[in-house]
């Protein structure tokens, strides 16, 4: 009778995931050894892969740490002829930003050259959790925007980042080109008879 000597586990390469992805194996690697020294490598399946308290894996969690990621530890578990063989490994979830939505405008009114600081408004940043954030929109965010030429229903974008994803809104303003001077010059003849025009 050979029997098994040994099981060694590798475990997935893939550690970093974002909300919803699922597990992906690539990497892991079950390895059997038998008492004759012969070895056997058995394929890894995500029912051999549970959370460290052997629940089921859950890769869209409910609750993120202020940087928007979860760490968690995940066991793989691998029973042959009565051998048993625990391997543990660290896997990160991140909650990535899933869209961009302007709640309270910028500003949308301006006079031919006016200054394009202090845009305001505010943004919505939602997540692939569901989860968001409502943040000011800030002059940095918004590109395209020029009071050189008047002009109305011109587009500015808002462009916002966060760890590595960029998502980006438009919006339009108007430019209107203001009068700056009026000159009235009176009519040169300024005698006139009964009845003339």
């Amino acid at each position: 009778v050979n029997n098994i000597s040994k099981i060694d586990i590798t475990a997935p390469s893939k550690t970093q995931y974002n909300h919803g992805e699922s597990l992906d194996l690539t990497g892991g690697n079950i390895k059997v050894t038998y008492e004759n020294g012969t070895e056997e490598t058995r394929t890894m399946t995500t029912a051999m892969i549970t959370e460290s308290n052997g629940s089921t894996v859950n890769m869209s969690p409910t609750t993120y740490d202020n940087t928007n990621k979860v760490s968690k530890t995940l066991k793989i578990e691998y029973t042959e002829d009565g051998v048993t063989e625990t391997a543990y490994y660290t896997i990160t979830i991140k909650n990535p930003i899933d869209q961009i939505t302007i709640v309270t405008s910028p500003k949308t009114q301006y006079n031919l050259n006016d200054s394009t600081t202090g845009v305001g408004g505010t943004l919505k940043v939602t997540r692939k959790a569901g989860n968001y954030e409502t943040i000011n929109i800030l002059d940095s965010m918004v590109s395209g925007l020029t009071t050189s030429v008047a002009g109305t229903g011109k587009t500015a974008t808002v462009t916002y980042t966060d760890d590595g994803i960029t998502k980006t809104t438009t919006y339009t303003y108007n430019v209107k080109d203001n009068i700056t001077s009026i000159t009235i010059t009176p009519p040169t003849k300024s005698q006139y008879n009964h009845g003339e025009a």
